[in-house]
């Protein structure tokens, strides 16, 4: 009977425990498992600046959420509760000085409830780009300079880059040769309201003034006494240019929506600043021009780029109007002359035209927001207008690319606003900062 009794008590034990086992194994496959799924950074490319990356991710039946990334990032730091839904993490990444591009590797860990492994999502990573990167062609050692805000033009004479800041209201000067600021005008004697384009005579520095309907002329053997000048026919002026006849020479000013007409119009200046003719006179509205954001002399006449109208417009040296190119560009945005070629940019078609002096078509290049552009007769450099990539790119005289010189994302500020060939460097003005950066060539 005692033996029975045990048998039956060890039989009651062994149910009770396997139960108890049963019910252990029943909670934990009740207990749903964690779930990671879409992680992503966005976006995965940034200057060499270094700057924000969202790292983001779906989670399901989580507890704890932990972003990871290698290398270490100073600041990074997401240990945060989780259950169900989107989390996200926004991350800076430091700016990278070196010469190679820097690869950051990101991960997320979801950690379940009690009984329940951690899920670790696949990696995936972001590029922060060198600060002297290689992409068709080399890209060239960058110097930068540091002047007021919104520099908006250049200028060469002789050894010295010329430098007109719009929003600085300044007038700074660069040596060449050295790199360093050799002077900077600021004085209201000079009458700089925007300056926004410039110009040289030989004897003077010609300043537009954009908000102030002024021109100021600058005597380079005697530049604390400058001359201002305005008038009806300066009116927003927007660009500016020296040209020549057999009479002399002559400043001619794009200036742009004005009234009655709400367009613009090109006036012609004496070198003593004396006005002589506009191309639009009272209701004599008869040209496409708007917003000549760029003018270039051909020798014999004048090429005005009018993004505002699609249409670049052909003057003579009186200022009577030859021809439109109307339909060749999507808003060209500039024009340039040289060695009997002129090259025109649209910055909406993403195209480049050149023509010959007759305005015959000779070639078009694919550009993308195709803006500035310099050709010297042997070499030709556009940039590039787009925020996502601000470059300056060199093509031979048939157009072929040969080298991007500043690079796409190795940008000071957010526009380029002006280009410059100087034989030795490309000097680019950024006119979203405070910068212009030298790019030897």
């Amino acid at each position: 009977m005692q033996r029975g009794f045990s048998a039956k008590l060890a039989a009651l034990l062994l149910c009770i425990a396997g139960a108890a086992f049963y019910g252990s194994l029943s909670s934990s496959a009740s207990t749903p498992k964690p779930i990671e799924s879409g992680f992503k950074v966005s976006p995965n490319v940034v200057g060499n600046g270094g700057g924000f990356v969202l790292l983001s991710a779906k989670v399901s039946n989580g507890t704890k959420c932990i972003f990871l990334v290698s290398p270490a990032v100073p600041g990074f730091a997401y240990n945060h509760l989780c259950s169900s839904g989107t989390v996200s993490y926004k991350a800076i990444l430091p700016k990278n000085t070196s010469t190679s591009k820097k690869v950051y590797s990101f991960r997320i860990e979801v950690k379940g409830k009690a009984g329940q492994a951690t899920v670790v999502s696949p990696t995936v990573t972001a590029t922060v780009n060198a600060s002297a990167a290689s992409g068709g062609g080399s890209v060239s050692t960058i110097g930068t300079l540091t002047v007021p805000a919104g520099p908006d033009a250049l200028l060469q004479i002789g050894n010295n880059i010329w430098v007109a800041s719009c929003s600085g209201n300044a007038l700074t000067e660069i040596s060449k040769t050295t790199k360093q600021i050799t002077d900077t005008l600021v004085s209201s004697i000079y009458g700089f309201n925007c300056p926004d384009a410039l110009a040289f005579d030989g004897t003077n520095i010609w300043v537009a003034n954009k908000n102030g309907n002024s021109l100021t002329q600058i005597n380079l053997s005697n530049i604390e006494n400058p001359s201002v000048i305005t008038g009806s026919y300066i009116s927003n002026p927007l660009s500016i240019v020296v040209t020549t006849d057999n009479n002399g020479k002559y400043i001619w000013v794009g200036c742009g929506n004005i009234a009655p007409s709400s367009g613009g119009f090109l006036s012609k200046f004496s070198t003593s600043g004396r006005f002589l003719k506009a191309t639009s006179v009272g209701s004599n509205y008869n040209y496409a021009i708007n917003d000549p954001e760029s003018i270039a002399f051909d020798g014999t006449n004048i090429w005005e780029a009018d993004p505002s109208d699609n249409s670049a417009n052909e003057f003579n040296n009186n200022g009577i109007f030859l021809r439109n190119l109307n339909g060749s560009n999507v808003g060209p945005a500039y024009v340039t002359y040289s060695s009997g070629y002129i090259w025109i940019t649209g910055i909406s078609s993403s195209t480049v035209v050149e023509y010959n002096k007759s305005a015959g078509i000779v070639r078009t290049v694919l550009f993308a927001a195709a803006n500035q552009i310099i050709f010297n007769g042997n070499r030709l450099f556009i940039a590039s207008d787009t925020l996502q990539g601000n470059y300056v790119e060199e093509f031979n005289a048939s157009g072929k690319p040969i080298k991007l010189i500043a690079k796409p994302n190795v940008r000071y500020g957010k526009n380029i606003s002006s280009i410059l060939d100087d034989g030795s460097n490309l000097w680019v003005s950024y006119y979203d900062g405070s910068l212009v950066a030298y790019y030897p060539i």
